[in-house]
This record gives C-alpha cells, structure tokens and sequence, in this order.
C-alpha cells in the first residue's frame, strides 16, 4: 500500500494509500488471484476497488451487522 514511484493510477496523488479515513476490507485471496493482482500491478493496470459512502459510527455501535451488510453491498455493486 505504498508507491513512492506513484506509478499506479491509485497512487497519483499520494505515496500512501489508503488515507486517514479510509475503511479496508481484508479478505483471503487464492494463488490464481494473487498471480492475477501481481501482473497487474507489475503491468500498471491494478486498481483498488473504491468506493465512496458516508460512514455514521452510532449507526455502527447501534448494528454492526447491518452497518458491515450496508457496506459490503456499495463495494460490490
């Protein structure tokens, strides 16, 4: 998660990602998308699947099942 060349697009205005705010979702890969991800970087075609939602921490605290669901869902649409 860091570019110093900042030579993915993902990395065109920052060496770091992800920022301050950022929530990640850490999931298991196996070794066919690994190899996948890894051209991909090596080419300078890999992107980060962002997205952009608005992040309410009582909603979080009051249902985190339903906060995380919520999420998942606007990653993946």
């Amino acid at each position: 998660m860091f570019d110093l060349s900042q030579s993915l697009p993902d990395f065109a205005d920052d060496i770091c990602f992800p920022k301050a705010n950022d929530v990640l979702r850490y999931r298991a890969i196996d070794m066919a998308e690994f190899e996948q991800t890894r051209a991909e970087v090596e080419n300078g075609t890999f992107r980060y699947r962002i997205r952009e939602v608005e992040f309410e921490p009582a909603a979080l605290l009051a249902d985190p099942d339903a906060v995380n669901r919520e999420l998942l869902e606007v990653l993946y649409r």
